[in-house]
């Protein structure tokens, strides 16, 4: 065991109590203590269970729980649940509409994303590929040989992934084999869906497959890879385009209910929900989801407060009925829990095996600050990290500031977003948000000043923001602001054309495009008429902005972050030994303080583009990259040994390995890498690692950020 000194170092750098709050169930590991609000869990377990029995169930169930009191941390439980029951269910996470226009291509992008996830435990890489399986399974026994049939049994009895006992000549007739079947007994399913499914496996053909299930608009050379007439979402109306991912998600629930794997989504974050259309298309998801589509297992999580007050209100009682009928209120734990919390979260640090288990803290000394009454869990962490902090600095408490605390919060959702592009796709409605909130809260004395800003106007398909705004003098000038996350020439056209249209009716006004850098713009030769009218719009004036993916990473961290303010999410310790949840204005102040005043990099190139002459400051397209890649980052290779450390060091005790037995380590999970290769990737990643000297040469440890997700 480690002396006394060394773990208190080891607490220094990897302090477990940083983090009070779980940001997302699919981030990382929690420490648990399954006594806390264990009738709500045993109850959403038992829900579960039923609707795996019964895919036809019409049901839901609502979680209400105040600020700090384990909603999001019940739902990371149900992950870990998920990979110990009998029968696996899927799991989707999904976070506030924006756009209530898009109701039903929303809630098809978050759960086909969901779904593409990655997957521990399985012998499958993601949910998606797990459901495919069950369908291979299912025609290998109705039409398999003898002997395929012999090995199918092998194959589950190992939980071996069947597609690596399936040779590339069976593929092609098990899948004819499968949409015959299918069809035949559900004639409702998309045709289109079933064959795009069966390519999503095919490396080749992987990310356009991704791109059609999630409703986008595909160009033509991937309509042409994957067989499909997707050109005609370019042409459909929005209820068209509403009405199909309407029916793949109605294919998609048939699949689910058949396999009796249901999927259980769970919609967080719900005080964001601004607007009466918003929470309207809450409750229209609700109810589709309800009523409509088999297989699939809602749950809402709602402060019980902000429940009672709004959204009891404003839903329609059916979905009121159907919620209620199910719900799981979340208590505070007792005195025992809390001190059950405080020591699993020493043990995944400094090990589980330690006479003095609640080391450095004094047991007695526990006791007594948590003598009476309940307390939510993340006042409890709160409390433990605050009492760490005082034990460490051997001084009085020291309060944490909300810029301090913000900019901490702000820069782990940034990191968070660059680990793991594929869970955070181009996101119109996210954009929006952030440069809503930059507009809205930059300080007037910049380098221009927003004096009208007002949201798009009904039936506006392209504009986002228009308004007017004074650069440097009078007189004012009318401005349109246009986010595009579309990939069809066509329709990026389109919006150019808007654009357009307004500058030449309003030649002193300002016009700004903004894009996320992921959804390529090809240069020219490829889409001619599309860069012709981007020409076009530059020369009239226009702005053109390309976020690099470390750009918009940055603008969908200030939109998330602005979620876990309204849900109180982030605290504080004041001067005075007090517990806060940070405010909406000091939020703000961040906003105005931090984000413009230190210049960071997420809006420098719109504020360039803002002060330069009409027309002077317009980026050209990005050389193409690949979908979903972090242009401009680390190199792939490096981000990818840069994880495996991280899973590595995640599963020993104290969260370090000397050096040398790392790269070992690493060489034993298929990662070919020597020392002064692993040292540069350490020296590159130092968000996530920690060196330490000691005599047996160096130490690598895992940063606390990388034990918890905060925020």
């Amino acid at each position: 065991m480690a002396a006394p000194e060394e773990r208190l170092e080891i607490l220094r750098q990897n302090n477990p109590f940083t983090s009070s709050s779980v940001g997302d169930p699919w981030e990382g590991t929690y420490p648990d203590v399954p006594s806390i609000n264990e009738q709500a869990f045993k109850g959403l377990c038992q829900l579960i269970d039923q609707k795996t029995k019964n895919p036809a169930l019409n049901c839901a169930g609502l979680i209400l729980g105040e600020v700090g009191s384990g909603k999001t941390h019940l739902i990371s439980r149900l992950l870990t649940y998920n990979q110990q029951a009998k029968t696996p269910f899927s799991f989707a996470y999904i976070q506030p509409i924006e756009d209530p226009e898009q109701t039903y291509r929303y809630l098809l992008r978050e759960v086909i994303v969901n779904l593409c996830h990655p997957m521990g435990g399985s012998p499958y890489t993601t949910q998606l590929e797990r459901i495919l399986a069950e369908i291979f399974r299912e025609v290998i026994q109705i039409h398999g040989t003898p002997k395929d049939r012999k090995n199918l049994g092998e194959i589950l009895r190992r939980r071996i992934g069947i597609f690596k006992q399936v040779v590339p000549k069976q593929v092609e007739d098990i899948q004819h084999k499968a949409v015959r079947l299918l069809r035949k007994e559900h004639p409702e399913i998309s045709k289109n869906f079933l064959k795009v499914l069966f390519q999503y496996r095919l490396p080749e053909k992987h990310s356009a497959a991704v791109s059609w299930l999630t409703g986008s608009i595909l160009d033509q050379e991937d309509a042409d890879l994957l067989q499909v007439q997707s050109p005609d979402r370019l042409k459909a109306s929005t209820s068209a385009l509403e009405q199909e991912s309407w029916d793949i998600l109605i294919s998609l629930g048939l699949l689910l209910a058949r396999y009796h794997q249901p999927l259980v989504i769970c919609f967080d974050r719900l005080e964001n929900l601004e607007t009466d259309e918003q929470i309207r298309a809450l409750g229209k998801m609700l109810e589709f989801l309800i009523d409509k589509v088999k297989g699939m297992l809602p749950l809402a999580c709602f402060r019980g407060q902000k429940w009672g007050e709004t959204f009891r209100n404003k839903l329609n009682q059916h979905i009121i009925t159907r919620l209620e009928t199910n719900k799981f209120e979340l208590t505070g734990c007792t005195a025992e829990q809390a001190l059950d919390i405080i020591r699993s979260r020493l043990a995944s640090v400094l090990g589980e095996r330690r006479p003095d288990e609640f080391f450095p803290f004094d047991k007695q000394e526990l006791l007594k600050m948590f003598k009476t009454g309940f307390h939510v869990p993340r006042r409890v962490i709160a409390q433990a990290n605050q009492r760490l902090r005082q034990i460490l600095n051997e001084g009085p408490p020291i309060p944490i500031f909300p810029l301090q605390k913000l900019q901490e919060e702000f820069e782990h959702q940034y990191q968070t977003i660059l680990r793991d592009p594929d869970r955070h796709q181009p996101d119109r409605g996210r954009l929006r948000r952030a440069l809503e909130l930059y507009l809205s809260y930059r300080p007037p004395e910049g380098s221009f000043r927003i004096e009208s800003l007002k949201r798009r106007g009904e039936g506006e398909k392209y504009i986002d923001f228009i308004g007017t705004i004074r650069s440097s003098g009078p007189p004012s000038v009318p401005a349109i602001f246009m986010i595009d996350v579309e990939q069809h020439p066509a329709s990026v056209g389109a919006g150019l054309l808007r654009g357009i249209e307004f500058l030449k009716a309003n030649p002193s006004g300002k016009a700004f495009y903004i894009r996320d850098a992921r959804c390529i713009f090809p240069p020219p030769p490829k889409w001619k008429v599309t860069n012709e009218k981007l020409r076009l719009f530059k020369e009239l004036g226009g702005s053109v902005i390309f976020l690099s993916f470390e750009q918009a990473a940055r603008w969908y961290a200030l939109a998330l972050l602005s979620y876990t303010i309204k849900e109180g999410d982030v605290t504080i310790i004041t001067a005075d030994n007090r517990i806060r949840s940070v405010s909406f204005e000091e939020f703000t102040t961040f906003i105005q303080k931090n984000i413009y005043g230190r210049k960071d990099m997420a809006f420098q190139a719109f504020e360039e583009a803002s002060m330069s002459p009409r027309g002077q400051k317009s980026e050209d397209p990005p050389p193409p990259s690949d979908r979903g890649g972090t242009q401009g980052a680390a190199p792939l290779q490096d981000l990818y040994v840069a994880e495996k450390i991280v899973e590595i060091l995640r599963g020993v005790p104290m969260m370090m390995l000397p050096a040398r037995k790392l790269v070992e380590s690493l060489t034993q999970s298929g990662v070919s890498i020597d020392l002064e290769g692993m040292t540069r990737v350490i020296s590159k990643f130092q968000d996530r690692f920690t060196t330490i000297p000691s005599k047996d040469g160096v130490l690598i440890m895992l940063k606390k950020s990388w034990i918890y997700v905060q925020g």
